[in-house]
């Protein structure tokens, strides 16, 4: 048929894959299917939230999902367990995700983060919104492009 839906075996969960609308990298092994790693994502578009937050559930990740900048410091202040990384848009009302990072690294200073903008990495740099070294991805991403920046940021290559 058009749908196929693949059982892998993961922490004793069954995550089913629809192949037609998300596909692997054929890179990746099933050691990098995590199911240990927890991502706050911040977006204050839906639809962006939505589509970012399948594709890193069917990765394993656990998703901690938010609509803005201050709704994210109260699930960071909630939420018990680990935060391995913060994937959240630069622009956003009230609280950017710039401020919103330091609010963040300051209460989980192991926390990574990746930035996203439909503005181009060049536009933020010139506006000193982004530093050289931060992890930026723009807009719109793929599903595998998302997993590719969160991946990178929770394994650097040795």
């Amino acid at each position: 048929g058009a749908h196929i839906g693949g059982p892998i075996l993961k922490n004793k969960l069954f995550v089913f894959f629809n192949y037609e609308i998300f596909r692997f990298p054929q890179s990746w092994n099933e050691s990098q299917i995590r199911g240990q790693l927890t991502v706050l994502l911040v977006d204050d578009d839906a639809f962006v939230a939505a589509t970012a937050r399948r594709a890193l559930e069917r990765t394993g990740y656990r998703v901690l999902a938010a609509g803005n900048g201050r709704h994210a410091l109260g699930v960071v202040e909630q939420h018990a367990g680990p935060i391995d990384v913060l994937v959240t848009d630069l622009v956003m009302p009230e609280m950017g995700g710039r401020e919103l990072a330091r609010c963040v690294v300051a209460a989980r200073p192991t926390v990574r983060v990746l930035y996203t903008s439909g503005y181009t990495a060049e536009a933020m740099n010139q506006q000193a919104v982004l530093e050289p070294t931060d992890a930026f991805l723009g807009k719109p991403f793929s599903p595998d492009s998302l997993l590719r920046a969160v991946q990178a940021l929770v394994e650097p290559s040795s």
